[in-house]
This record gives structure tokens, sequence and C-alpha cells, in this order.
């Protein structure tokens, strides 16, 4: 299910994209949608702060084990140069399924007119392949302008504050969304976020957006 269909990467300075990736994305995405996913992060609870997540937006994951993924993630791995995040010995690592699946609620709560969604940084390289057959939202890279928002992010929960200053960042890269693309990027060098804006019809409409991540470990000094 997961054969690569398209090697040739489009690189820019802020990291690849590979259009056309899989030969059977449709396949992928018929499948995780019928698996349930599972509510994302459980930080709020260890903080005894308010959660929102399944109140007022539902930011959940599937997290599956394949072992067609090995060939992917030893692909992308020759564009980050990094094994992939988790235990090297264990090769599960290499067989993980992991999928951000988004649904926002109408609700005052969200200002993506003056805020963006809780920009972050990864452990190194990330690859995410875009699975909605219609999407206008993508992945923001952001560089920060305040140097305390960093340290504030670091007291509070994404699922209870998600919502950024614009203020603070300046956008300076969107990958653009396209059913079946690939885009590859240095997320410990790029602060990043999906695109969430108030024009989107994905989320007026009341679908989920649906993508699959792939993350690299550039903190190891193992190479992949």
């Amino acid at each position: 299910m997961y054969e690569i269909q398209n090697t040739e990467a489009v690189e820019n300075e802020f990291g690849i994209v590979i259009d056309d990736f899989l030969w059977n994305p449709r396949g992928v995405m018929n499948m995780l949608m019928t698996l349930d996913p599972i509510a994302h992060k459980k930080g709020c609870a260890d903080r005894g702060l308010p959660d929102y997540n399944g109140k007022l937006f539902k930011d959940m994951r599937h997290t599956l084990y394949s072992r067609d993924l090995t060939p992917v993630y030893r692909f992308l791995a020759k564009w980050s140069k990094q094994p992939p995040l988790g235990n090297p010995q264990d090769p599960r690592t290499e067989r993980r399924i992991t999928t951000n699946v988004f649904r926002i609620k109408d609700d005052p709560f969200h200002t993506p007119d003056t805020h963006y969604w809780w920009p972050h940084f990864d452990m190194g390289y990330t690859a995410i392949l875009y699975l909605n057959e219609e999407d206008d939202t993508g992945t923001n890279l952001y560089r920060s302008l305040c140097e305390k928002e960093e340290e504030e992010k670091d007291k509070t929960e994404e699922h209870y504050q998600p919502w950024r200053l614009k203020e603070k960042y300046e956008l300076i890269h969107t990958f653009e969304p396209k059913f079946n693309r690939l885009v590859m990027f240095d997320g410990s060098k790029h602060c990043h976020g999906q695109n969430i804006h108030s024009k989107s019809e994905l989320f007026r409409t009341n679908k989920a957006r649906l993508n699959q991540v792939f993350f690299y470990d550039g903190k190891s000094n193992q190479n992949p």
C-alpha cells in the first residue's frame, strides 16, 4: 500500500516537495478513515490546566505499524541524513504510521485572523504526506520575533492556549497542500504549524484535516 510512485523532489530553500508520492494514496486514506484515531497529548491534565481538545477542536492521532513503511522511512532518510525518531534497535521505529487528524469547531475561541495555531519545533526533519482530496490549509514556517514567546509556550499547553499572536512571528513560507503531496523540512530549524485560516473551506465544512507524518531525530549521533 505504501509503494513509492515518484522519487523526483523539487527543492527550495526551505525543504523539498514530491507530488504524486504514493501509487495508492486513496488506499491509505480509506484505510485510515475506517480506523478511529485517539486524542493527542495529555499535558494539560499533568499541569492541572483546562483541556479543550474534544470540546472546541479535535486533535487526534493514529499510531499503527506496517512493514510497508520501512522503504519510505529509508528513502526519506536520504534527504534528512537522520535516523527515524525512536529506538533504533526496535524494528517498529521504521514501521510506525503516525497521522494528524484535526477538526475545528465554530467558536469565538478560535482567532485565526490575529493568531497562528501553535507554532512549534520538532526533534529533526519532518515529512508530511497530505491526504485530503480537497485542502486549503497546508503548513506554515515561521521566524520567531519574540524571544520570550518560547518561554511562554513552555509554561502552557497546546490544548489550552494553542493560538499565538501573529505579531510574535514572521510567516516565511507556506507549503501548499495537495492530495498525495509529500513535503519535508527541518522541523528543528524551522518553527512551523498547520495553516488554519478563517476562509478555509476544509474547516468550514467540518471536514477533518488528514495527513501522515514521518519524524526524524536530529539530536541523535547515529547515521541513518
